[in-house]
Formats: structure tokens, C-alpha cells, sequence
């Protein structure tokens, strides 16, 4: 019997509604993740406030505006960035894995 809101078609092997699909492969192991910084463009109001709790990272434009550096955010500056994401106070300032 067909699973509810599936109807089975006459094409269809008998057990096509109970398959799963196939897993996706993994990444490659030795590929390794690094943490990022992002602003969200809508949401930030230049406070400004990231940029003086993480100046190694992070200027502002003429208008208050972050600009992020675009590397990968240290080890060492990573408790420093955390807070910094923290901190603001639109939550526009995001940390990301890639």
C-alpha cells in the first residue's frame, strides 16, 4: 500500500515510495573548514562597534560602514570576533564556517 498522500503509478517499481535517497558523499578529509566574518548589509546600522572591538579584522568606510578583511579569522582572534559578533547591537556582524 502506497504511503498517505503518495499515489503509486503504474511505472513505479513496487517499493519506490519506501526507497531512501543515497547519502551525499562526504567531503574530503583533509579539507579543512575556516571561520569567517560576514556583515548582513540590511541589518547593520554602522554603529560602528565592531570595528573597535576587533580592529585586526575589521575598518569602517566613510559612512560607518564595516569593511571585512575577507580572510579567515585567526585562532587567536576568534574569542575576540565572538565577541564582537556579540556585541552588536543589530546582530548584523555574522561568523560562518566555509
Amino acid at each position: 500500500m502506497p504511503a498517505m498522500g503518495h499515489a503509486r503509478h503504474a511505472h513505479d517499481p513496487p517499493n519506490y515510495h519506501c526507497r531512501r535517497t543515497p547519502a551525499r558523499p562526504r567531503p574530503c578529509e583533509s579539507k579543512s573548514m575556516s571561520t569567517h566574518l560576514r556583515v548582513n548589509p540590511i541589518t547593520c546600522e554602522a554603529h560602528g562597534l565592531c570595528a573597535e572591538l576587533l580592529p585586526e579584522m575589521i575598518t569602517l568606510d566613510d559612512w560607518g560602514y564595516p569593511i571585512i578583511d575577507g580572510n579567515p579569522i585567526a585562532p587567536e582572534l576568534l574569542e575576540h570576533a565572538r565577541r564582537a559578533a556579540a556585541a552588536c547591537p543589530t546582530l548584523a556582524l555574522l561568523i560562518e564556517r566555509r
